[in-house]
């Protein structure tokens, strides 16, 4: 009986390989942000996520202005 469910959810969920793996996608950048902040004090941190949050708003308008189109 085990083998028949396990067939049965191979046959629903495939055993396709992945195109895109949101997981390690999602990893990947968690690993990057804690490499960046590690050793940071908190007004330091502050400081870094304030930057950063102004260069995507400065990009999203360089976006929406050249597309047209509406971001952030």
């Amino acid at each position: 009986m085990e083998d028949s469910v396990k067939s049965l959810v191979k046959s629903l969920f495939g055993m396709k390989k992945k195109k895109f793996d949101c997981v390690a996608m999602k990893r990947k950048g968690a690993r990057r942000v804690y490499d960046a902040v590690k050793g940071m004090t908190v007004e330091q941190e502050v400081a870094f996520w304030r930057k950063k949050t102004r260069e995507l708003r400065q990009e999203a308008k360089f976006a929406k202005k050249s597309t047209g189109a509406n971001a952030l």
